[in-house]
């Protein structure tokens, strides 16, 4: 006999949310204070084992919440370019939020920094990359997610669960970009139907950034502030639009995997009689590139001494 499993609904979605505002503001502190950043890997497991149990008392199906199936290159590929799009955009917002509120963007940073770095390098990966993209996949594009019925409101839900996820994190200087990272991969789940991908790029979005700090070996700190408030964060926003010329190719081609070989897609990158895709495409890069030369152009123009004061701050 077949096992009936019933849909999520709205207010088992609800009641997670609640629970974990709850485990994240509240209770994840005390784990923090108490065991540093293994107390974050305790919240993490308990986000995880939330979902979990919400989905077991709603007896629903835990194939259904959590798809979890066979990946492909293609679909990995996908993933890989619509993180690179999306992060540069990520970075391009960053970077103007910053030139406005440098102190408050910069000391975020820095607490950051200074708890990846408190324990080994495999262990903050494994805790800053790895468990939040299982434990809080399963929390936001797993219950939260199928509790709103992506299947009739789509965009509502993907945009609904990206802005949660958002203002989850607790910055309000972080909320947009985290929130642009929450709607992609909500609509690479909802398009792909397999939890991996966007996991996939949960992961390669905090090992980045983690990577790099331990390479470099450095934090955001008072000094790079200082730096930052100068107006050289406006040469940054301008370089980081230059590196931004590969976010419409990048996206258009990521999302063109993630679809590969999907019944009823197209079959082509650039579908026949549509041609003119291509021209936007490079009018959109090229606009980039333009746009961030202009912005370094004059953030040198209104402050001439700024190339001088970041070569004398950076010890060259």
């Amino acid at each position: 006999m077949q096992k009936t499993y019933k849909k999520l609904k709205i207010w088992q979605g609800l009641i997670l949310l609640f629970l974990s505002i709850l485990e994240i503001f509240w209770i994840s502190g005390y784990f923090s204070m108490a065991a540093g950043l293994y107390g974050t890997l305790a919240s993490e497991v308990l986000l995880l084992g939330m979902a979990l149990l919400t989905v077991l008392l709603a007896k629903a199906d835990f194939s259904e919440v959590f798809p979890i199936k066979q990946i492909s290159v293609a679909g990995v590929g996908g993933t890989a370019l619509l993180w690179l799009g999306a992060f540069m955009i990520m970075m391009i917002v960053d970077l103007i939020i910053m030139a406005f509120f440098p102190e408050e963007m910069s000391s975020v940073s820095a607490g950051l920094g200074a708890a990846f770095q408190s324990v080994p390098f495999q262990i903050s990966f494994f805790i800053v990359a790895i468990t939040p993209a299982i434990c809080e996949e399963a929390v936001f594009r797993g219950v939260i997610l199928h509790s709103l019925n992506p299947e009739r409101y789509k965009w509502l839900s993907i945009i609904l669960t990206g802005l949660i996820f958002g203002a989850c994190h607790g910055s309000v200087w972080r909320f947009f970009p985290t929130a642009l990272l929450g709607i992609m991969m909500g609509y690479i789940l909802v398009e792909t139907g397999n939890m991996i991908y966007n996991g996939i790029f949960h992961c390669i979005n905090n090992a980045v950034p983690l990577i790099l700090m331990f390479m470099t070996q450095s934090a955001v700190t008072s000094e790079t502030s200082e730096l930052l408030s100068s107006g050289a964060v406006w040469m940054s926003v301008g370089a980081y639009c230059i590196f931004g010329a590969v976010i419409p190719f990048s996206l258009y081609i990521g999302n063109y995997l993630i679809h590969y070989k999907k019944p009823g897609y197209r079959t082509t990158l650039f579908p026949e009689g549509r041609h003119w895709i291509i021209g936007v495409l490079i009018v959109l890069t090229v606009a980039m590139v333009f746009m961030g030369i202009v912005i370094m152009v004059l953030a040198v123009l209104l402050q001439p001494d700024m190339v001088q004061q970041i070569i004398e701050q950076s010890g060259v």
